[in-house]
């Protein structure tokens, strides 16, 4: 009898401390980065001609990283898949930056493009990664961006270049400004 009575004690417990940990609710954070997410991802469809697919981060106690990915179908050299990222990156830490309710919940602020992780994958109309001398990934990540092409023989990707952000920044900054299209 005892035996049965501790068990229903434990169950209890269990239960009961499995329903008050889902009564919390989740960080104010949470919302912020979910906002700036979705709505640099339609300022970024307007504006840059990319597909926004998802975002998410690292935030265990607060925003750490924040990473958003995007479509593009079609091709991409180094330098066009540069200028989108880069252009990406600064639009995207404009708007971390200038919301007024994440500001004190960010890890750093003003927060920096080491903790942005902007990432584009360049796609067919059949959403296979582009080939043929087109770029098929890119990516932002502590600071690095990195350029990837599929390998037709082995089927994944493969970096092909790699250069500091604070490079690729000054490299953008120094061209012409893009035709609108």
């Amino acid at each position: 009898m005892l035996t049965n009575i501790r068990f229903l004690l434990i169950f209890a417990a269990m239960i009961g401390s499995k329903i008050h940990a889902s009564e919390d609710p989740p960080p104010p954070y949470l919302k912020y980065v979910d906002e700036i997410s979705k709505e640099f991802g339609k300022e970024v469809e307007r504006e840059l001609k990319l597909i926004y697919i998802g975002g998410g981060g690292g935030m265990p106690k607060d925003v750490e990283e924040v990473s958003i990915s995007f479509l593009a179908y079609r091709t991409a050299s180094i330098e066009e898949a540069r200028s989108l990222e880069v252009r990406s990156i600064e639009k995207f830490l404009n708007s971390i930056n200038s919301h007024k309710g994440i500001k004190t919940f960010l890890r750093e602020y003003p927060f920096p493009a080491k903790r942005a992780e902007v990432s584009i994958s360049f796609r067919k109309k059949n959403d296979e990664h582009q080939t043929n001398h087109s770029i098929s990934y890119v990516t932002q990540i502590n600071n690095k961006i990195s350029y990837f092409v599929k390998d037709p023989t082995k089927g994944r990707l493969v970096r092909i270049h790699e250069e500091p952000y604070e490079e690729a920044l000054k490299i953008v900054q120094n061209q012409s400004p893009p035709e609108k299209q």
